[in-house]
C-alpha cells in the first residue's frame, strides 16, 4: 500500500463524542483537514451549531451518551443514515476541579458518569456495528494525569487545580482500552488510548502555572494544535493498523522523568 493510501481519511465515516469540546474540535479540524466525514455526538446543540460552522463535511446529533437509551438509539440512528462506521473516538469528559476535601461524591457520579459510562455505552452500541460488519478502530483519549499524578506545586498560590476525579476516570481508561483491545481483536476492531499533556488555552493562560509546567517538559513548551493533528491521523488510519492496546503520550516527554 502506497503512503498516501495508509494515511487516507477521504470518507471515513468517525463518530466523535465530545467532538464539540476543547480537543474534540482540534481532532474534529484535523479529521475534517483529512477528508474525513464526522460525526459529532453532544448535549449542547449550540456548541456543535459552533463547530459545525469551522468544519466542513460534518455533522451533529444530540446525545447525552452517559444514558444508555440515548446512545442505542442513536447508533441505530447513525447506522440507517450513513450504512457504516470506520472509527470512534471517545473524547467526552469533565473535570470538576478541586480540593481533594471539597469534592462530593455528586461531582463522582457527575463525572464518572461521562468520562467512564459514557465510553462504555459508545464502545458496546458503536462496537456492535463494529463487530457486524468485521472491522473497525476505537481511539479512546485520556491525559498525562491518567498516567502520573499532577504535581500540585506548578499552580498558583499553592492551590491543587488539577482534578482528581478527572485524573481517576482517565486513568480507568488505560485499562479500558487495552481490555476492548483484546477482546475485540478478532472481530477485526482495534483500540488505543491518546493521552495528551497540556495544551495552551485561555484556561490555563495564568503566567505561573504555565512557566512551571513547561519548565517540566524537556521539550520545554505545552502542547500546540498542530501537535495533536499527526497522530490523530495516524491512529484514526490505516498507517497505524498493527498498533493495537497502547496508551500513546502527546506530552512532550513529561512522563520520561
Amino acid at each position: 500500500m502506497r503512503n498516501e493510501d495508509l494515511f487516507d481519511l477521504k470518507d471515513k465515516i468517525i463518530v466523535i463524542p465530545g467532538g464539540s469540546g476543547k480537543v474534540g474540535s482540534m481532532i474534529c479540524r484535523a479529521l475534517s483537514e483529512a477528508g474525513a466525514k464526522l460525526i459529532i455526538l453532544g448535549r449542547d446543540e449550540e456548541k456543535g451549531k459552533k463547530i459545525l460552522n469551522e468544519i466542513k463535511n460534518a455533522y451533529f446529533y444530540k446525545c447525552d451518551i452517559s444514558k444508555d437509551d440515548e446512545v442505542k438509539n442513536i447508533s441505530k440512528e447513525i447506522l440507517n443514515d450513513f450504512k457504516k462506521l470506520d472509527v470512534l473516538i471517545n473524547c467526552a469528559a469533565v473535570a470538576m476541579p478541586g480540593r481533594m476535601s471539597e469534592l462530593t461524591l455528586d461531582m463522582w457520579d457527575t463525572a464518572y458518569s461521562i468520562n467512564i459510562k459514557g465510553a462504555f455505552l459508545c464502545v458496546k452500541y458503536f462496537g456492535d456495528i463494529m463487530i457486524n460488519q468485521n472491522h473497525g478502530n476505537i481511539i479512546n483519549i485520556g491525559s498525562v494525569y491518567g498516567a502520573v499524578s499532577a504535581d500540585e506545586k506548578i499552580y498558583s498560590n499553592n492551590k491543587f487545580e488539577s482534578s482528581l476525579i478527572y485524573a481517576t476516570t482517565k486513568s480507568a481508561l488505560i485499562n479500558f482500552t487495552r481490555y476492548i483491545a483484546t477482546h475485540m481483536a478478532k472481530h477485526g476492531i482495534r483500540a488505543n488510548l491518546l493521552s495528551p499533556g497540556g495544551f495552551i488555552n485561555e484556561s490555563n493562560k495564568d503566567e505561573f502555572f504555565r512557566s512551571n509546567y513547561c519548565s517540566r517538559v524537556p521539550i520545554g513548551r505545552m502542547a500546540e494544535e498542530d501537535d495533536l493533528k499527526g497522530v490523530i491521523i495516524f491512529l484514526a488510519s490505516d498507517a497505524s493498523r498493527y498498533i493495537n492496546g497502547e496508551n500513546i503520550m502527546l506530552d512532550g516527554g513529561w512522563t520520561s522523568w
